[in-house]
């Protein structure tokens, strides 16, 4: 069975790493410059000199005189608060590995809505922040932009739906497209000519489909899709309609995180 469980450690660890990495980019950067490149020409001036707020909200890591906000869903359900314990910890290596009288790291709680991230974006530039790193979902990065923007302050998110992506607003993450492609190229590496694919209703499922039908189709293999709303009882109803071709299928791609997940083998 190919599915992306094969690399759900791999992902979280290559997230956490790409956020202590770009921490420590972030900070460099930030010792040269107080603004770290507007994302408004001749705007946000007035807001790069916010003096730093005493008692910034959130956690608090080091103490120095560059103050950056981590903007992650702790508290969100499912598999997300995982992901956002991967992405703090990986800001923490850094932090330790840079040293912590060079930067202050602020890590507040989106709680996976879009109406607390832009909260949370609000506050971070109220208290002085030079650069937003986060937040993770599309509609998070969407609602944070709309007051870091106008603000002048960089914020580089992680979503992986890159309609979010513009100057000013960055994503550091793997795109649905180049993940479904990765995959799909891998199942067909080992031979495999018959995918049956499990994709979640939405727009994220329309992508996946339209990437997986081009890809598998250059390479002559046959493709079966089963869409499902994002529920136990959707779940279970796609997959009792999908018994037959499940079993004629030579390769699984089911590309759905958190408790849906079970399998990670190839097969």
């Amino acid at each position: 069975m190919v599915t992306e469980t094969t690399r759900t450690s791999a992902a979280r660890a290559l997230a956490a790493r790409l956020c202590a990495g770009l921490l420590l980019a972030l900070a460099l950067i930030s010792c040269q410059s107080a603004n770290l490149g507007s994302a408004t020409e001749g705007l946000g001036s007035e807001q790069a000199n916010i003096p730093l707020a005493p008692n910034p909200q959130g956690e608090v890591f080091g103490q120095g005189p560059v103050r950056i906000s981590l903007l992650i869903p702790k508290t969100a359900p499912g598999n997300a608060a995982t992901v956002a314990n991967d992405l703090r910890n990986g800001a923490l290596l850094a932090m330790q590995d840079f040293g912590q009288n060079t930067i202050q790291l602020v890590i507040k709680d989106t709680k996976g809505t879009a109406a607390d991230a832009q909260n949370m974006a609000t506050e971070a530039i109220n208290e002085g922040s030079t650069a937003i790193l986060g937040p993770l979902f599309s509609g998070s990065v969407s609602s944070a932009s709309a007051v870091t923007l106008p603000a002048g302050k960089t914020m580089i998110a992680f979503s992986n739906d890159p309609s979010v992506a513009r100057r000013g607003a960055y994503l550091l993450s793997y795109t649905q497209s180049a993940d479904t492609r990765r995959l799909v190229s891998y199942a067909l590496s080992l031979g495999r000519r018959n995918i049956h694919a499990f994709l979640p209703t939405g727009a994220v499922g329309v992508l996946q489909e339209a990437t997986l039908r081009q890809v598998a189709g250059r390479a002559g293999a046959n493709v079966q899709i089963s869409k499902y709303e994002r529920s136990g009882e959707g779940i279970e109803a796609a997959v009792r309609e999908a018994v037959v071709s499940v079993e004629a299928a030579d390769a699984l791609y089911i590309p759905e995180g958190g408790k849906f997940r079970k399998s990670s083998c190839p097969a």
